[in-house]
């Protein structure tokens, strides 16, 4: 399950059943970074992800969409609704880690490994 894997790496993780869940607890807790899946019970990714994007106090935070919806159209609605990453499942756990890594670099959340490099020398 993804929850153990971002654990044995050291993540702190939260879950949540359903979108609604799930918005209440990110407007809450304020994540550094969220996966999050499309199809959902009571509100779906997509809304969650636009209404996270809408709440000033949410914006910024990255959000990586996990999904079986493989289609152009879920995509194009992700990338509008402003999704850093669009992971289609099944995906090997190798990918995803490098898209967590590339998102949590690109808002600084994490050193770029060429950063830790140039400090040793």
């Amino acid at each position: 399950m993804l929850s153990v894997l971002l654990k044995s790496r050291g993540y702190e993780i939260d879950t949540a059943s359903d979108g609604s869940y799930a918005l209440e607890k990110i407007i809450l807790n304020k994540p550094d970074l969220i996966l999050l899946d499309i199809d959902m019970p009571e509100m779906n990714g997509l809304e969650v992800l636009e209404r996270v994007k809408e709440n000033p106090s949410t914006a910024g935070i990255p959000v990586i969409m996990l999904t079986a919806n493989t289609d152009a159209d879920s995509f194009e609605r992700a990338v509008n609704k402003k999704a850093d990453r669009y992971v289609a499942k099944p995906f090997k756990t190798s990918f995803l880690m490098d898209k967590i890594d590339e998102v949590l670099k690109k808002y600084g959340l994490i050193q770029r490994s060429c950063d830790i490099e140039s400090n040793d020398n």
